[in-house]
Formats: structure tokens, sequence, C-alpha cells
């Protein structure tokens, strides 16, 4: 019985020191500029039951979460693939009982690069048919950022007063921001719309609508901005018609942008030529025509420049419509 005693007496300290996974009373942390460019830091946990190792995985939080391959050091500097999302960093403590993780609160969405904003078509087209709707292919706007969206019609019935769509589709809630008619009765018109892309975008078409009116010679330009200040990105709107056009352009003139901020417009062109160009310093973002007889479309994007241009061969017969506005940056 006394030897039994001994034993127990021994076996009992060994149970209590066995040892348990690590458990995390302290979540990780990110420190830094979220913007492409910038280092993120993990500020490490902290763990009970002695932790060996610590390793770490940063993630793109797209849905589902993307882990970002080879990136398991304590820093982690943001890329363009990253705009527009959050990051997150998990975190795994070891000891010889086992792994534990836990995962960080993520970094507010990341910008472009200087904060500046930057422009890519997500769709456009042009066609002749008549109708009292359009709609376009399918678009996959990308998290936290705005998408303006822009149409062109000549109301069928030629030399009456066009009509101001409205705008659905891609699961967004589209704001109006204006219309702008052109000088032979308002028959032809530009409008443009914007919407904020949250953090869990979907995918669909949009489909301008023109309250019953029929219309012809529809022309459309979507067009997704990141680096954007999502609590008021639009500045200002201003739109040209012939009135101010000349037989070789037109201009559509912003009051002086902030340092950094966007300007994009979007021109609708009744007659010749085939291709209207953008206004020096400016990006094309897209271009769509049908023929000589029917017109063009064009959307275009520049920073820091106020005087929103297109310009063609000189010709005698032209209706031009033109809008453009002000976006503001991060």
């Amino acid at each position: 019985m006394r030897s039994f005693l001994v034993l127990w007496s021994l076996f009992i300290p060994l149970a209590v020191a066995a040892q348990t996974c690590p458990v995390n009373t302290n979540p990780p942390s990110i420190s830094g500029t979220p913007q492409v460019g910038q280092s993120l830091s993990v500020v490490q946990g902290t763990w009970t039951n002695n932790p060996i190792t610590l390793f770490h995985q940063w993630f793109r939080n797209t849905s589902p979460p993307t882990v970002i391959s080879a990136e398991t050091s304590l820093a982690y500097i943001p890329t363009s693939q990253d705009v527009g999302f959050t990051i997150s960093v998990e975190e795994v403590a070891s000891n010889s009982s086992g792994p534990a993780q836990v995962v960080s609160a993520a970094t507010a969405p990341i910008q472009a690069s200087g904060g500046g904003i930057t422009a890519i078509n997500l769709t456009s087209g042009i066609t002749s048919s008549v109708g009292t709707s359009v709609t376009t292919a399918s678009i996959s706007p990308t998290a936290n950022t705005v998408v303006i969206a822009a149409v062109g019609a000549r109301n069928n019935n030629f030399g009456a007063a066009n009509v101001t769509p409205t705008l659905t589709g891609a699961g967004q809630t589209w704001t109006l921001l204006g219309t702008i008619m052109d000088g032979s009765g308002g028959s032809r018109s530009v409008t443009l719309f914007s919407t904020i892309v949250g953090s869990s975008p979907v995918s669909g078409s949009l489909i301008f609508s023109f309250g019953g009116t029929t219309e012809q010679n529809f022309m459309w330009s979507v067009d997704q901005f990141s680096g954007v200040n999502l609590s008021n990105p639009i500045v200002q709107l201003a739109g040209a018609n012939p009135a101010t056009a000349t037989s070789s352009g037109i201009t559509v003139n912003l009051a002086p942008l902030a340092s950094g901020d966007a300007s994009y417009g979007f021109v609708r062109q009744n007659v010749s030529p085939s291709s209207v160009s953008p206004g020096a310093g400016f990006t094309q973002l897209s271009n769509n025509t049908i023929n000589s007889l029917v017109g063009t479309g064009e959307a275009e994007e520049a920073i820091n420049l106020s005087s929103v241009g297109w310009t063609w061969s000189p010709q005698s017969t032209d209706t031009p419509v033109g809008m453009a506005i002000e976006i503001a940056h991060q």
C-alpha cells in the first residue's frame, strides 16, 4: 500500500504539469497605411501556454478570402491587386501540444498608390435598335469603388423633347447625376448616373429605361473608379450642347479641380466622323460607333484637368451633347 501511495503522489504533479495548446488572450493587429506601396506590419498577439513558434499568413478579403501567396512574414506591402479590398493576417501559435490560430481585424480598404484615382471601363456599347430601354452586357464591379454609367440616346420622334431615363441593375442603387439635351428640340440627350459599390459586389447587366418613350441610337459607357472619396465622390457636374460646340469639337468646362481629383466626361456625337478623339491629357475609356450616319459615344478621364473636351474632323452638320463631372480622390 505504501508503494502505491508513493507512485500516486508522484503521478499527480506530472498530470498537473501536462501542457495544452496555446490560448489567445489578445489578437494580432495590423499597423501601417492601407495603400499600395506602403508597408503593413503585424503587431503580434498575446498567448498563454508558452507558444514555441508564431506563424503568420496574410489574406486579401475577397469573398471568400484569398491567401496572398508566399506572404508569411511580419510585414506586407499591398499591390494593385489589393485595391478596394481589406487585408487581414492570421497568426498561428504552436507548442508541443499543437497549434491554435486567430485572425486580426481587417484594415480599411486598400487605396491606389499615392491616393490617386484609377479608372477602368467595365462595359460599353452602341446600337441603332429602336426601343424604350437598352440593356448592357454584365458588369463585375470591384468592392469599395465608384461606378459611373453614361447613356446617350435620341427620341425616335425626331424633334420631340427627350426624357430623363432611369437605371437599374447589378444589385446597385443608382443616383441620377444629370441630363443634358441638344439644341434641336432636345431630342438627343446624355445622362450620367453613379453608384458606390460596397464590400460585397454582385455581377449583372444594367437597364437604361426611358419611361415608355421610344428611343434609338443608344450609346453607353460604364466605368469604374478606385481611390475615390466614398463619402462624397462627385463634387461637380457640367454639360455642353451644340450651342457651345464648334465644327471640330466640344468642351465641357468644370470649375478648377481640387488637386488629385479626376475629371470624367461622356459625349454623344450624332453624325460623322466614325471616331471621336479625346482631349489632350485625357485617357480614352471607351469609344463605340455604328457608322457615319449614326454617330459615336466616347468616355474619357484625366487627373487635375477641368476642361473636358473632344475633337473631330471639321464638319457642317453636328449635334454633339457632352457631360462632365469631378470625382474626388481619397
